[in-house]
């Protein structure tokens, strides 16, 4: 996947690009369906892969890249908005990412969730 979203990935890009043209009503999105969700936005800030996509190759796609996720279509707005929501909430949780898998929060759960309602159930797993 990175390599994907990465300089390796550009003919692949290209491609859909061209399908654009022709059907201007296509939605562009990655999915890996064996990956855990998080694994995409794990990372430093403008390295996940979450926070690469809404703005990959923008000058080309008006409404960018999403991610299916878990059988769910996250748009680039809902992408940005999910790591903005984890942005917030890591620092604040000790051991953030080991917190976040021992919840076993899905990816719809977190949705839903605040930042802040999402680092104070993290608490719970939290190193100590």
């Amino acid at each position: 996947m990175r390599d994907k979203t990465g300089v390796n990935g550009s003919a692949q890009r290209k491609r859909y690009e061209r399908l654009v043209q022709v059907d201007s009503k296509r939605v562009l999105a990655y999915s890996t369906p064996s990956a855990a969700w998080d694994d995409f936005f794990s990372g430093e800030t403008g390295d996940a892969i979450a926070e690469r996509l809404p703005v990959l190759d923008a000058a080309v796609f008006d409404d960018g890249w999403g991610l299916v996720i878990d059988g769910h279509y996250a748009s680039p707005e809902e992408l940005t908005g999910m790591s903005a929501k984890i942005r917030a909430a890591e620092p604040k949780v000790p051991g953030f990412w080991e917190a976040l898998r021992a919840s076993r929060l899905s990816y719809d759960d977190v949705l839903k969730l605040t930042a802040d309602q999402l680092q104070k159930g993290l608490q719970k797993h939290a190193r100590r």
